[in-house]
């Protein structure tokens, strides 16, 4: 039996999917409730108001970039896992909305995913400095997964099946750039990143189901 704790937390993991596929245009208590698939009292027993709600989510996105940060001295293909989860856990059209209806929060989660992709180029730009990692501008590639990430999650044939075959596409790219075709192929190999992939996988199949 699930403790209230775990029951908030598996309501806040459904509206969190809800939001960061559809926006928050027309948002309303009511809505959500019925989008989550609860009622409305159920909503607002974990939940006081719209705005709890909002920074809630928000909180929960925080929680993954400031997870992300912390694994500073994993392994090249741990770290652009990292990446991936930071830039899956939300959405250009969650985002956007974000900026426009609640400036003070969207202010907040932009300023942390900015910091994140200053720490991860840092990183790779050591790496190339020390010779670990081949020549290329980290922050160009970085931009060039983040634009396709927001295009992949705007695009209504992502999703399902689909989901871990474009992690996977995404983090071979970034790999192949920055170690090489044979270095790349390794590091897909290791079970750890298989695991890390498919834990990804089932979280965004689940968000954008086909």
């Amino acid at each position: 039996m699930l403790s209230e704790d775990e029951r908030k937390d598996d309501l806040l993991t459904r509206i969190d999917q809800v939001l960061v596929r559809d926006g928050l245009s027309g948002l309303t208590m009511g809505t959500l409730a019925k989008r989550v698939g609860v009622s409305r009292g159920k909503l607002y027993l974990y939940f006081e108001s719209k705005e709890a709600v909002i920074e809630a989510v928000v909180a929960r996105q925080l929680a993954i970039i400031e997870a992300a940060s912390a694994g500073k001295n994993e392994a090249l293909a741990l770290r652009l896992m990292d990446e991936l989860t930071v830039l899956t856990a939300g959405s250009p059209l969650f985002l956007s909305d974000l900026m426009q209806q609640y400036p003070r929060q969207g202010a907040r989660l932009n300023r942390a995913l900015n910091e994140w992709q200053t720490q991860l180029a840092d990183e790779l730009q050591t790496g190339i400095n020390k010779g670990r990692l081949q020549a290329i501008d980290p922050v160009l590639l970085i931009r060039v997964v983040k634009a396709g990430v927001g295009d992949l999650l705007a695009d209504p044939r992502f999703g399902g099946d689909a989901a871990r075959e474009t992690l996977t596409g995404l983090l071979q790219l970034q790999l192949v750039a920055l170690v090489g075709p044979d270095k790349a192929a390794k590091a897909l190999a290791k079970p750890k990143l298989q695991q890390r992939l498919s834990q990804l996988a089932t979280q965004l199949a689940e968000r954008y189901p086909q």
